[in-house]
C-alpha cells in the first residue's frame, strides 16, 4: 500500500495546476458482485479512509451520497448519472462502460509512449460518438450486450466490434430498451422475442447494408436467451443516488499544507528536509496556482 499511496500522492499532486474542482467517487456496497469475470470484494478497503483523507487534505472532494462517503453502487455509474444531470463537467477515468452508463463527457488519458505532449489526454462525447459513429446511447447499450462488457465481457459468441456497431446502427438498440420497457412483462417478453428473431435475420441477411456482410453462422449464436435481461439491467438502471441527494455545487477547497505534512512523516515516513524538498518540485507551485484560480470564486472558498 505504500507505494501505491506515492503513486496516488504523485497524480494529487499534478491536479493541484489544473483548473478545476475535482470529485472522487468510490464504490459503494451495492456494486454487481461480478465485473470483467471477476468476484467483486463488497467490503470497504482498510485502505479507503485513508485515501479519502489523503484526497481531501490536497483540496479536492469525496463524493457523499445522502449520508454516506461511497457511490450507492459502482462509482462509474454514479460519475455518468452525475454527468448527464451536469453536476460535474466530464468523467476521469479508463472504464470503458462510461458512455454506456449515460455519461456525456469521458476522459481518459494517454499511454506515456503516445503523448505529443505531457499534460495530453483523450476526450470522447456522446454527441461526437453519435455524429460520428451514428450510435445513440440505446445502440451504446446494445453494443456492449453484443460484443461484451465489463458485465459479460464475452458478449455474443464471434460478434467483434464493427458488426455490433453496424447492428446498432440499424437501429436495434432503440427497438430493445422500448422493448424492455413495456408496461406488460408479457408483452417485453413478446417484443424482445420477435426483437431477437428480427436481430437474427439482420445478422444472416444483411438487408440493411450496415455490416461487411452477411453472416448465417454467427445468427445462430445469438441465444434464446439473449440478452440477458439482469446485465442489461446493470447498463440502463445502475443503483444510483437519487437527485435530491445531490448537491448543487462543490465548493472550492485548498489544500490543507498542515495535514499533507503530517500524512507524509505518519505514512511515508520521509523526514521534514525531504518533505520540503518534494513540496517545493510537487506542491508549492499547484498550490499556488490553486489559490489564483480560487479568487474569482471568492465567495465560494473554504479554507482547510
Amino acid at each position: 500500500m505504500h507505494g501505491s499511496l506515492i503513486i496516488l500522492f504523485n497524480k494529487l499532486a499534478k491536479y493541484l495546476s489544473i483548473p478545476a474542482t475535482f470529485i472522487f467517487v468510490f464504490d459503494g456496497p451495492e456494486r454487481p458482485k461480478i465485473k470483467r469475470s471477476h468476484e467483486v470484494r463488497t467490503a470497504v478497503l482498510r485502505w479507503t479512509q485513508t485515501v479519502q483523507n489523503l484526497v481531501r487534505y490536497f483540496g479536492y472532494h469525496v463524493h457523499q451520497a445522502s449520508t454516506s462517503v461511497f457511490a450507492p453502487g459502482e462509482a462509474e455509474a454514479e460519475l455518468a448519472m452525475l454527468n448527464r444531470l451536469g453536476r460535474v463537467d466530464a468523467v476521469i477515468t479508463s472504464d470503458s462502460d462510461s458512455l454506456v452508463f449515460g455519461a456525456r463527457t469521458v476522459l481518459r488519458s494517454v499511454p506515456h509512449k503516445d503523448k505529443q505532449t505531457a499534460d495530453e489526454i483523450k476526450v470522447f462525447t456522446s454527441d461526437a460518438v453519435r455524429d460520428r459513429l451514428n450510435l445513440t446511447y440505446e445502440g451504446l447499450v446494445l453494443f456492449a450486450l453484443l460484443a461484451g462488457g465489463d458485465y459479460d465481457p464475452t458478449g455474443v459468441i464471434g460478434c467483434g466490434s464493427q458488426t455490433s456497431l453496424g447492428l446498432a446502427q440499424c437501429g436495434f438498440g432503440e427497438r430493445l430498451i422500448e422493448a424492455r420497457s413495456s408496461g406488460s412483462p408479457f408483452l417485453s417478453i413478446l417484443d424482445i422475442s420477435n426483437w431477437r428473431a428480427e436481430l437474427k435475420l439482420e445478422i444472416a441477411t444483411n438487408s440493411q447494408k450496415k455490416l461487411s456482410r452477411r453472416q448465417p453462422q454467427l445468427a445462430t449464436q445469438v441465444s434464446d436467451t439473449f440478452p440477458d435481461h439482469q446485465i442489461m439491467d446493470l447498463y440502463t438502471h445502475p443503483c444510483v443516488s437519487s437527485p435530491e441527494h445531490l448537491p448543487s455545487h462543490w465548493l472550492i477547497h485548498q489544500p490543507s499544507l498542515c495535514n499533507l505534512t503530517n500524512f507524509c512523516r505518519e505514512r511515508f515516513d520521509w523526514d521534514d528536509d525531504y518533505i520540503l524538498e518534494v513540496f517545493k518540485s510537487r506542491i508549492w507551485e499547484g498550490a499556488f496556482l490553486q489559490m489564483l484560480y480560487s479568487v474569482r470564486m471568492a465567495g465560494l472558498v473554504e479554507f482547510y
